[in-house]
């Protein structure tokens, strides 16, 4: 049944490109390595695109944070709170129903996010997003190493809201301060930071294995939290120097 709803759900999406034109990009690149390189000089030529590469890449640290703690935080310490629920209305529920009820969670916040995004108005505000989406997802972490389980579902939600924030608005800059020519690799040299520090951050995890999982979020959050507000501090005081 869920491999079913997966295929449904890759139709739906396929279907807008039967309808609407693709532009092919006449940039090409010769390799991947030196799409990287080159994305490099451009970052090394612009301090604000070196502030948005390390937002990217701590955010994609400790985003594995929130996915791969929920199904301990769901077992272990959250199902105590629906399980009280639960005998009071007559009605079972296990650890796995939960579990995958707090992963749509997630999904449900980012559409509210974007529908919110749009409703706000986009991307009048651009280091206004990228400052609210940065924190916000620093701070869902930390609200999601809460053991209640209400406290939790705000942090579940939180985290899947500011996801148009980020991801939106970081691409929006990048397509206004890079030339089309120069875009695909400086989008490579993202890509390929975002790809590559997510494992990192499972190996972290990994590493921090024996400390509670509501301890690593709150580490993981807070170490983030630090980052991000730096980052984007800097990136003001950049701004203001363009």
């Amino acid at each position: 049944m869920v491999v079913f709803l997966d295929a449904i759900s890759y139709v739906i999406i396929s279907i807008p490109l039967f309808f609407f034109a693709i532009p092919t990009d006449t940039h090409k690149g010769e390799s991947v390595i030196q799409d990287l390189t080159a994305g490099v000089k451009i970052l090394k030529s612009d301090n604000y695109l070196k502030i948005l590469a390390i937002l990217d890449t701590s955010g994609n640290l400790f985003a594995p944070f929130i996915v791969t703690l929920l199904l301990p935080m769901t077992s272990k310490y959250w199902i105590k709170d629906i399980s009280k629920l639960a005998m009071n209305l007559d009605f079972s529920l296990t650890s796995n129903t939960l579990y995958g009820f707090l992963s749509a969670l997630l999904f449900v916040g980012t559409l509210i996010g974007g529908i919110t995004f749009s409703w706000k108005g986009g991307f009048k505000n651009n280091y206004g997003n990228l400052t609210f989406g940065y924190i916000g997802a620093a701070v869902s972490i930390i609200i999601v190493a809460s053991v209640n389980l209400y406290i939790g579902i705000i942090g579940l939600l939180l985290s899947g809201f500011v996801v148009p924030f980020v991801n939106a608005t970081m691409y929006a800059v990048l397509m206004d301060k890079v030339s089309a020519a120069d875009q695909g690799k400086v989008f490579t040299l993202y890509n390929a930071l975002s790809i590559g520090t997510y494992p990192v951050g499972l190996l972290i995890i990994n590493a921090l294995g024996g400390i509670p999982s509501f301890q690593i979020l709150l580490i993981g959050g807070l170490v983030n939290f630090l980052v991000s507000s730096i980052c984007l501090l800097v990136g003001r005081i950049s701004l203001q120097h363009c």
